[in-house]
C-alpha cells in the first residue's frame, strides 16, 4: 500500500510541475504575441 501511495504522490508532483510549466508557456506565448 505504501508503494501505491508513493506512486500517486510522485504522479501528483509531476503533474504539478507539468501544469506549472504549461501555464508559463501559455503566458510567454501570450506576451510574445502581444508584443509582436
Amino acid at each position: 500500500m505504501l508503494i501505491v501511495a508513493n506512486f500517486l504522490e510522485a504522479i501528483a508532483v509531476v503533474l504539478d510541475y507539468a501544469l506549472t510549466l504549461y501555464m508559463w508557456v501559455i503566458i510567454a506565448g501570450a506576451v510574445l504575441s502581444w508584443v509582436n
